[in-house]
């Protein structure tokens, strides 16, 4: 609740057309850099890297290439207001912030049974998964609120066009009825 809230605030700053939009972009960027910065060293022969290290950055590669396409059907969902084509960046989101959050929770508890000099770095790279993941999760919120307008804008339309639909029916058939009466009277006279 405090999060749509936070989301409807903001989105008076900006449409969440506009964030959509931009989210869809930065998303597409950063997903493809992704692909490339952990591609590399995953693609690289395993005896240079830990074996769990490289599992790690193999799925991560996977899991931004998965993130590029969606961000891509993101794009063009925004652009042609379909929102059955938002759902799947917004599942993706969601469930790679979430993964990213409970890696995060491990990494932070597995932290003091290893801490050498060589993972002096770890719990920065921790926390910088944790942000990504957070705003993963937040991107994720913001473009559901989007898909949900354009659910319910199309839902509107729908119904006005079945309305318009249904009155030109009894409207033509109030005419029929109206030219059927006439004619039977014209016989009478």
């Amino acid at each position: 609740m405090c999060v749509e809230t936070l989301t409807r605030c903001l989105s008076y700053c900006i449409r969440p057309a506009t964030a959509t939009n931009i989210i869809g972009w930065v998303y597409t960027i950063l997903s493809f850099l992704m692909v490339v910065l952990f591609g590399v060293p995953a693609a690289a022969p395993h005896n240079e890297l830990p074996p769990q290290r490289a599992y790690f950055y193999t799925a991560l590669a996977a899991s931004s290439a998965v993130l590029l396409l969606f961000s891509l059907l993101l794009l063009c969902a925004t652009h042609k207001r379909v929102p059955a084509l938002m759902w799947p960046w917004v599942v993706w989101a969601w469930a790679e912030g979430a993964a990213l959050v409970a890696l995060c929770v491990v990494g932070i508890v597995m932290l003091p049974s290893k801490y050498d000099e060589d993972s002096a770095m770890e719990p920065y790279i921790i926390a910088m998964y944790f942000i990504y993941a957070t705003l993963l999760i937040y991107s994720g919120i913001i473009v559901n609120t989007h898909r949900k307008d354009v659910a319910q804008e199309r839902r509107e339309r729908r119904t006005r066009a079945n309305v318009k639909i249904a009155d030109e029916v009894v409207t033509r058939q109030a005419q029929y009825t109206m030219i059927q009466s006439l004619s039977s009277n014209t016989y009478l006279v």
